[in-house]
This record gives C-alpha cells, structure tokens and sequence, in this order.
C-alpha cells in the first residue's frame, strides 16, 4: 500500500517483516464476489496503475501485477501477509487515511514510496472504501498512478521557467511574448515599469498601452508593422519614441520574432524592447562636434583660399567702378543718348549681382548650420565648388579636366557638406602635386553613375602618390603627411559621406598620383534620414 514518507522508506523494511504472515490467502472468488470475478480481476491487472486490496486488519486481500512488479514480491506472497509486514514503519504513515477510507471517506493524496530497487517514485493515490453484499466496509482498495514522468517534467520546467526570469528580470533590454496574434501579452520583464515609467499589470490589462504611449508621430508607421504576418515571419523590427508619463521621450528599439511549437506552428510571439536614448543622444551629439569641426574645417579652407576670392570679388567691384564712372561722364556730356547709359548702368547692376552670388556662397558655406539633406544636382555641386577653387588652381598652375557625366540623376545630400568634401579632395590633390614640374599637373574631376542605385565622384592628380605605410591610417583623425596639416580633413570628409550612406575611398592613380572617390546614394534609393 503506497504512503506518505518523509524519508521515502523502500518496501520491505524493517521488523514487521519478519511476523508471522497471518491467514491463508483469500481467494479472489471471496475478494471480489460472483462469477464475474475473472473478468474484473483482469481488468484490474490490465489498468496502468499499482492496485491492491487491504482488508480491515491492515492484511492484503489480493494485489494486481503492477503492484507485484512494483513490489518485487509475487501475489502469493503478498495475499494474506500484513501491510505493515511489507511495509515496516511506513505503514504508520499512511494509517490515518486508511482509516479515513475506512470510515467511509474517498481519500486522494500524493505519496513518495521506492520501488523495490530503491528508486524513488511519485504516486499520485486514491483510497476507495470496499463495501462487500451487505454494504459493510471490509476494507480498502488503493489505486496508485506512478506520476513520476511529470512530476520530472513539472521540476524542469519550473526550474527552465526560473531560469528564464532570472535571465529576463537580469537583461536590460524589456523581454516580451504575445499570443500569436500580439493581442494578448502573455509576459514583460520587469525593465519595462522602469523605461515606461507604466507597471506590467497596468499593461496585461490593457495590452494595447505600450501603442498608446509611441509617439504620435511615429504610431501609425509602427502600427502598419506589428501585424499578425510580420510577427510571423520575423519582420517586425523597428525603432519608435515613447512619452512617458512626466512628458519625457525615450527611443527604443523594439523587435519581434516567431516561438514555434515542433510542428512549426507559431504558438507565440517573443520580443526583445531595447532603450536606445543613450546611444540616440550621443550620435546628436557626435552629428553636433562633427558640424562643429566640419565648420571649422571650412573656414581654415577659406583662409587657404581667401586670395583667390579676393580676386574672384576684386574683379566684379572694379568692373561696377568702371561702368558708374562711364556713366557719370556720358551724363556729363550733353546729347549723349540715354540708352548708352542704360546699358552701362545695367552692366553695373550684372557684375553687383556676380559679386553678391559670390558673397552668398561664401556666407552659406561657413555658416554653422547643420546637416539639411535635399535632392542636389552633383555636376552642379562640383561646378560650385570649383568656382570656389578655380583661381587658386590658376595660381598653382594646375590643369583642371572635368568629366562630368550627363543626365545624372540627383543625389540625397546636404549641399555644403558634400561640397566642403569636394574642396577637401581638390586642395589635398593640389597639395599633392607641389613638387609635381608645372607641365604635369593635372587634376581631373569625374562623375559616373556607379550602379542604379549609386552616383560617383572621383578626384585624381599627377602628384606625390599614397606612402605604403599611410594607406591604412589614412582617414583616420589627426593622421597626416604634410608638415603642417592637422589631419582632419579626409576624416571629416569620410564621416560625412557614411552619414550620408555613401562610401570614401583612396587608390593609387597611373603613372603617378592618387586617385579619391566618394558614392552618395540616388534619390529614394539610400539613406533620408
């Protein structure tokens, strides 16, 4: 008879054993009563389960073989022999709920008994009262399922379930799962009530809160995206703000990804919520210092450049000089016509104009503003930039090709940036090519469509060529080979082109000289942001 035990005692212990084993055994004609009692008694045998029938006087009246083959002891042995022979002291531990069922109680427990080996085994036991023809209690018949299997299963899985806690209450990302659908929030770790600023139970009971708080602007793209197919098919992966509940903005980055049960159907939806603040702020601020030194950058190629502008402007202003000193002596002559001091005030006017563009380009280009990304011409942007560039290419004697590919498409940038990196490749290559005989400088500017998706600018010169040794620190800050360069012009240059999803690049050019080429990507075909 299976019992209760602290200790899990093994059947067939202790003193008991060795009494006196009582009565002949009762036959089963007597245990179960009618000429039916081969067919129950088979069916008993047949039941997954450890059946035995213990007469009032604690003496089995009669065993099924599961129970013989738990035991370890044969029918015969067993039927007339005392419960608490075979099982010693324990029989002390189940007494109480026999007598229960004695007294006309159905008893359910759960027990630990060892099989006759010595392994432990968990039963889950129901004490069933006997009533014999005139209805008297003549005992007890116990039935005990061997429960072991999921009691096992049961362990592992809280203790899986445990480890899973302690590995999402521990992440700092917020870990979720959904019903398939994402309707239903089955669970959220704790980190959410502290990104939030909402408790979890606020959100299993209104599983639509965490899309209430995304901001409003970036609600409906996230909307369109957490659907019942992307969820599936793991293509909900996404970035939003939330606002918090003190007005705060917090950026996360939230992804979702199918739990499959073994037959492959989708039984639930897990998701990793990620507070991306931090690192949001600290790219603003990096775009800020890069601005910053971009700006700076800008005036110093000014400062370089800033005879060559003189001369751009001078020649303009003393054109206007000219023209308003014509007039004023064609208005001192009498029975001059009007219309030659029409026309030499409207030439004035023209050349004002030439010397304000020239002024504008050059407040736009060192102003300190920040990046303003929008569809621009590239051959217009190099033709901008040269103009900037091209007296100081005359001084230097250098001669400028340009290969300017027609019909280009345009390009998502910001225009001064992109314009700034152009004038840093032009004044490196015409630093290059110092030492270079006069008859040899060329540089040669070149737009190409690279791919259908991307422009090209290439810049090549006839000078020094790249140093073994700097080719792989060439873009990096403060790296130079020039005695009084302070190395930040190719990595300005490089981090504004990655910003704007493009790519920087250096090779040596033929014969002599190197070779700068830079991509940006084709409207609606890379980066806006």
């Amino acid at each position: 008879m299976p019992y209760m035990s602290d200790q899990e005692a093994s059947v067939g212990t202790g003193e008991a054993s060795r009494h006196d084993p009582g009565p002949e055994p009762a036959s089963a004609t007597q245990f179960i009563g009618g000429d039916q009692s081969g067919i129950l008694l088979s069916l008993l045998d047949a039941i997954p389960a450890f059946v035995s029938y213990v007469r009032r006087d604690e003496r089995y009246g009669w065993v099924n073989r599961q129970y013989e083959q738990f035991i370890g002891r044969s029918r015969e042995e067993l039927i007339g022999r005392s419960a608490g022979d075979i099982l010693g002291e324990a029989m002390a531990l189940v007494r109480p709920y026999f007598r229960r069922a004695l007294n006309g109680e159905i008893v359910h427990y759960e027990n630990r008994l060892n099989h006759f080996s010595g392994t432990p085994r968990r039963l889950d036991t129901v004490y069933v009262p006997y009533r014999g023809p005139d209805h008297a209690i003549n005992g007890v018949l116990v039935f005990a399922f061997d429960v072991t299997k999921h009691w096992e299963t049961a362990e592992r899985l809280l203790e899986s379930e445990l480890r899973f806690r302690q590995l999402a209450e521990n992440i700092q990302e917020v870990f979720w799962l959904t019903s398939p659908d994402g309707k239903e929030v089955l669970y959220v770790s704790p980190v959410y009530e502290r990104v939030w600023q909402h408790t979890t139970a606020e959100l299993y009971n209104q599983p639509s809160l965490w899309l209430e708080l995304i901001h409003p602007e970036d609600r409906p793209r996230v909307n369109s995206l957490f659907t019942t197919e992307n969820l599936a098919q793991a293509k909900y992966d996404v970035e939003y703000r939330i606002v918090r509940p003190d007005g705060s903005i917090r950026w996360i980055h939230d992804r979702g990804f199918p739990v499959r049960d073994e037959s492959g159907t989708v039984v639930g939806i897990a998701g990793l919520a990620e507070d991306k603040t931090q690192i949001r702020e600290a790219q603003d601020r990096e775009r800020q210092l890069l601005s910053e030194l971009a700006h700076m950058a800008r005036l110093t190629t000014m400062g370089e450049m800033a005879t060559g502008l003189a001369h751009e402007l001078n020649q303009p202003l003393s054109a206007i000089v000219n023209y308003i000193e014509a007039s004023m002596r064609l208005l001192r002559r009498t029975g001059e016509p009007a219309v030659n001091v029409l026309e030499a005030m409207e030439n004035a006017a023209a050349e004002a104009q030439r010397a304000g563009n020239i002024l504008h380009h050059m407040t736009s280009f060192l102003r300190p503003a920040g990046p303003q990304k929008t569809s621009v011409d590239l051959n217009a942007l190099v033709h901008e930039a040269l103009a900037v560039a091209a007296r100081i290419l005359r001084l230097n004697e250098i001669q400028l090709i340009c290969e300017l590919a027609d019909g280009l498409p345009a390009v998502l940038a910001d225009r001064i940036q992109i314009e700034q990196v152009v004038l840093n490749l032009i004044r490196n290559a015409m630093e290059a090519m110092q030492q270079t005989p006069s008859a040899q400088r060329r540089l040669t500017i070149k737009t190409e469509r690279a791919d259908e998706s991307i422009l090209r600018v290439s810049v090549s010169d006839a000078g020094i060529g790249l140093p073994a040794e700097a080719e792989s620190r060439l873009f990096r800050p403060f790296f130079t080979t020039k005695a009084a360069g302070m190395g930040m012009g190719l990595a300005i240059s490089r981090t504004i082109l990655t910003a704007h999803g493009g790519v920087l690049e250096a090779r040596p050019n033929t014969p002599r000289g190197a070779v700068f080429t830079f991509t940006l990507p084709i409207v609606g075909r890379g980066i806006e942001t």
